[in-house]
């Protein structure tokens, strides 16, 4: 119990430490309950997206439903969080499934007479899925490369000795 107390103590002390480092201004705008509330650096990016998808949760089936290229991950996220209740899950793919087939059969039947604008149309559709992924992944990899290229070539500080 005397542990679990001197914790809380510290904790309220950090507290009091990030009250102090607002200005005045800052001071006035805050509430004690809000100062609880802000994000530390120990949020991470994982609890960040639950979050965000438990805001969301509704909607996240009939979101998916009409995103290009990147049903895949957005379904695993979704199902493995358990934050989006089944049925609902269902009924947003379902109206999203209605929303989307409209419109794709909408487009076929107004370019059912130039084979060329259903061409360029399913080009210019199909390159955000497949381009951005390529260059995230190029460009992950050209980072890593200077990375290493860097550690490799980095000249020792004078007077520190040269590991290998």
């Amino acid at each position: 119990d005397d542990e679990e107390e001197e914790e809380e103590e510290e904790e309220e002390e950090d507290y009091e430490e990030d009250y102090d480092l607002l200005d005045e201004n800052e001071k006035d705008m805050i509430t004690t309950d809000e100062l609880c509330e802000i994000p530390t650096p120990e949020l991470r990016s994982k609890d960040k997206a639950l979050a965000i998808l438990e805001a969301v949760g509704n909607y996240a089936g009939f979101v998916i439903r009409l995103s290009i290229g990147m049903r895949l991950p957005m379904m695993l996220a979704t199902g493995l969080s358990g934050k989006v209740p089944y049925s609902k899950y269902i009924l947003g793919v379902s109206a999203g499934a209605v929303v989307s087939m409209t419109l794709q059969l909408l487009f076929g039947f107004l370019l059912k007479d130039s084979p060329a604008l259903i061409i360029a149309s399913v080009a210019s559709i199909s390159t955000f899925p497949l381009v951005i992924p390529t260059l995230v992944a190029f460009v992950s990899w050209v980072s890593l490369m200077y990375k290493r290229w860097a550690m490799y070539n980095r000249q020792p500080a004078p007077g520190e000795e040269m590991t290998s």
